[in-house]
């Protein structure tokens, strides 16, 4: 039994002559491609055949990263639709709180619901895209939440519930120490007030609905444990900067 080496480029196989039947060796992490092309080299070297040609390990490739690259486009286009429903969902909101009067607040409460959803959703369908390229929308996503919070506000003025000279001064000094504080913590130390000002007065005037609301925040909080624990350390540092003013 005579033994020849193949000096491959890719990995070194064994190539084994014996009773006229050759017999390649290769590492068995090696994938097709690779096994074709080295065992056409060891065939040349044994028989002085030309080698036959095999197919390129670029060919078999890209079409699995044209799929994911594809796939990762949905889950961008994804993340978008849900931003801007959110967006229209605030809409909505005020609409509701303008002329629809404190009769809607069961809606309200349930458009809230989905508007949360979409919230907890689209961050983590956008960072499945690899490289992580943030689009326009992508990059308005905290504004988006800011803009859900005035919009509840709005309906809270609109159905009697805050005042509107208060909810005015309310967002002035918001406005203000989020201009001049530059801090994501600073503005959810404003958020939060009139999101659990919301909340109360969903329990108050609409339990069933808000009920909803409080099973999937569990669902959410025991999912997701450790987003939220990061998101409240953000709050209470927020919340120490405008104390501290």
């Amino acid at each position: 039994m005579s033994q020849l080496t193949c000096h491959s480029p890719l990995i070194l196989p064994l190539a084994q002559k014996n009773g006229g039947q050759l017999r390649l060796v290769t590492d068995d992490g090696a994938n097709d491609s690779m096994k074709c092309r080295i065992g056409q080299e060891a065939i040349a070297l044994t028989t002085g055949r030309t080698r036959l040609p095999c197919p390129n390990a670029s060919d078999i490739i890209r079409p699995a990263q044209d799929t994911r690259q594809r796939e990762e486009k949905k889950m961008k286009r994804l993340a978008d639709f849900l931003t801007l429903s959110r967006f229209f969902l605030s809409l909505g909101i005020m609409a509701l709180g303008v002329w629809g009067g404190e009769e809607t607040l069961p809606t309200v409460v349930m458009m809230s619901l989905l508007a949360w959803m979409t919230d907890t959703l689209d961050g983590p369908l956008a960072r499945r895209a690899r490289p992580r390229r943030v689009t326009w929308i992508g990059e308005q996503d905290f504004p988006v939440d800011v803009f859900m919070v005035v919009a509840l506000l709005s309906y809270l003025v609109a159905i009697s519930i805050v005042p509107w000279q208060g909810a005015l001064l309310y967002l002035a000094v918001a406005t203000v120490a989020i201009w001049c504080l530059r801090e994501q913590g600073v503005a959810l130390a404003f958020m939060a007030p009139v999101q659990a000002l919301f909340l109360y007065t969903g329990c108050r005037r609409a339990p069933t609905e808000t009920r909803w609301v409080f099973l999937y925040l569990a669902v959410v909080l025991v999912l997701d444990w450790d987003r939220y624990c990061y998101l409240l350390s953000v709050f209470i540092n927020g919340m120490r900067r405008v104390l501290r003013v």
